[in-house]
């Protein structure tokens, strides 16, 4: 029987000494439950602060749903800035921190990018080489854009008939031009690559005034020689122009010689005063005067 009672007494103070451990009811230690309650509200928290930035961004950019178009205008300066942090960020001059887009919308982030991009390229020059087909050398080439307007210098073929000149993308016009041989002109297109452009200069005629000869009757006659001294056929206009001081009396007439050929044009002029009368042909220029007195 003594053992029993020392049994129950020490179960009992055991119990006891348990319930002291633990403290009184109202000071017991939080439970489960209330460890849950407690993180789903800070959690709910976290998320509404991130719901009110999120918002915040779009009103000063607008929301995804009108990508592509600028935020209201109070805040037409906000693409400026965020152009200069999308730039910072890209080339590394922040090398701590978030991502480099973190906190910038995707469809802001894809346009701003494919702006840089298509001013990158637009930047770029491409090798453009000239090639004459007869490898002549020292001819001036002029190159000039679709405004018709000169682009740089004038530049001449090497001992190879090649000539290079750096250009960006577009469309252009040039012209080739060597003493003795016909004018080239020719167009040609720059698209995101080197380009050779090939062309071939021909040889001109060569129309020389090589005699003026003047005779009086009731008219002035002027009979002028021209020979072709070029090394191809021709066909040029020869023109007198008779200078009477307040006015000019003009006459032309179109001749063609094979190469070395010389043929002989005439004029007549009214000249009731001396007069001065100049003979020109595409090449070549020669003046007489008409003394009638």
């Amino acid at each position: 029987m003594k053992k029993i009672l020392a049994i129950v007494l020490a179960i009992s103070l055991l119990s006891f000494g348990s319930v002291l451990a633990q403290g009184p009811p109202d000071h017991a230690g939080p439970s489960r439950e209330a460890v849950d309650e407690e993180e789903e509200k800070v959690s709910d928290e976290e998320y509404d602060e991130e719901k009110d930035e999120e918002e915040e961004k779009e009103e000063r950019v607008g929301p995804p749903e009108r990508a592509g178009e600028p935020g209201p205008p109070e805040h037409s300066n906000a693409p400026d800035a965020v152009r200069e942090m999308v730039q910072a960020r890209v080339s590394g001059e922040k090398e701590s921190g978030p991502p480099a887009f973190a906190g910038i919308p995707r469809f802001l982030r894809d346009s701003l990018l494919e702006d840089e991009e298509e001013e990158k390229v637009s930047d770029e020059v491409y090798a453009v080489e000239f090639a004459e087909e007869n490898e002549l050398e020292d001819v001036e080439i002029a190159v000039l854009d679709d405004d018709e307007e000169k682009i740089g210098e004038e530049f001449a073929t090497d001992e190879d008939g090649i000539a290079e000149k750096e250009l960006e993308n577009g469309e252009y016009s040039f012209e080739a031009n060597l003493e003795d041989y016909k004018v080239y002109e020719g167009d040609f297109v720059v698209d995101g690559e080197d380009k050779t452009v090939e062309f071939e200069l021909k040889e001109s005629a060569y129309f020389e005034i090589s005699r003026l000869s003047i005779t009086y009757n009731d008219d002035v006659e002027i009979i002028a020689e021209i020979k072709n001294t070029g090394e191809v056929e021709g066909e040029q206009d020869i023109t007198a122009v008779l200078d009477l001081g307040d006015e000019e009396v003009t006459k032309s007439e179109t001749i063609s010689l094979d190469a070395e050929e010389t043929d002989e044009v005439e004029f007549s002029f009214e000249v009731d005063e001396d007069a001065e009368i100049m003979v020109e042909s595409e090449n070549d220029k020669s003046s007489i005067d008409a003394n009638v007195e």
